[in-house]
């Protein structure tokens, strides 16, 4: 049997669920006998982990070798998890890493160039390049400095992604605006009104995007928000859904494709 190895990429507001999904999947993950590696951006990670008992697996698992959380708060926080990962934790088959909040790290590849290159911050470099006049590729030049920044936020990304394990990825949304988009970004965004913060090309990288919101919906009579989800692309042919209600998210996923989740094949 052919295993797939996952890559998705969950983005939406906040409070729509992203982390929540994110954790309920290296949770089925750890309960197959497999590993869990978690780099909290945010922290967020870890609060869900100690306050909800949905979660007790993960604080059995928190701090042995079946579960990993590393909290990163810049660049070299962020660098120093990765090598963790890498060369510590040695991802296998069938284990998961996540990578949360990956537009913050987009942002902190960029403060770590800003300060190292031009000895300021990237709010100054902008400031300074608007008083001139010349403010364009925001502050940087898109030839020489831009790549730099690539480089130093793929370090970041690509470990994650080309490792053998499932990898998650999540990040915050912006709101679409029609007249600055590229015909790519409309094609696969323009369903749900929003892309995912961070790197531009950021979409291409993983196989599923799912994109996790709050929508109105009737319930006893009455209007009430409820968390949906829906994913604007999945390469393969596993059918794209539209505003699915939310609970488990990969539960849902999984069985509304007929597929058998990597828990279910280890």
């Amino acid at each position: 049997m052919i295993h797939v190895r996952e890559k998705i990429l969950l983005y939406g507001g906040s409070n729509s669920g992203k982390t929540h999904a994110a954790l309920l999947f290296v949770q089925s993950v750890i309960a197959s006998g497999k590993r869990g590696f978690v780099i909290d951006a945010d922290d967020g990670a870890s609060k869900l982990i100690a306050e909800m008992d949905e979660f007790e697996l993960l604080r059995d698992a928190y701090d042995t070798p079946r579960l990993s959380i590393v909290s990163a708060y810049d660049y070299t926080t962020a660098l120093t998890a990765i090598t963790q990962f890498t060369h510590k934790f040695k991802p296998t088959p069938g284990d998961v890493v996540v990578l949360e909040m990956i537009g913050n790290h987009w942002e902190w590849a960029q403060a770590e160039f800003s300060s190292h290159v031009k000895h300021e911050s990237m709010a100054q470099v902008q400031l300074d390049k608007a008083e001139d006049g010349r403010l364009q590729f925001g502050g940087l030049d898109g030839k020489t400095e831009w790549p730099v920044v690539k480089k130093l936020y793929f370090d970041i990304t690509t470990p994650t992604l080309q490792s053998p394990a499932h990898c998650l990825w999540t990040t915050g949304a912006k709101d679409l605006v029609d007249a600055l988009e590229s015909i790519d970004i409309m094609d696969m965004f323009g369903g749900v009104r929003q892309k995912p913060e961070g790197n531009k090309g950021l979409h291409w990288k993983p196989d599923t995007v799912i994109h996790m919101s709050t929508a109105p919906v009737m319930v006893d009579g009455k209007k009430v928000k409820q968390r949906v989800w829906s994913t604007p692309k999945d390469r393969g042919k596993r059918e794209r859904l539209t505003r699915i209600p939310y609970t488990t998210l990969f539960d849902e996923y999984y069985s509304l494709h007929s597929v058998t989740p990597p828990w279910g094949n280890q």
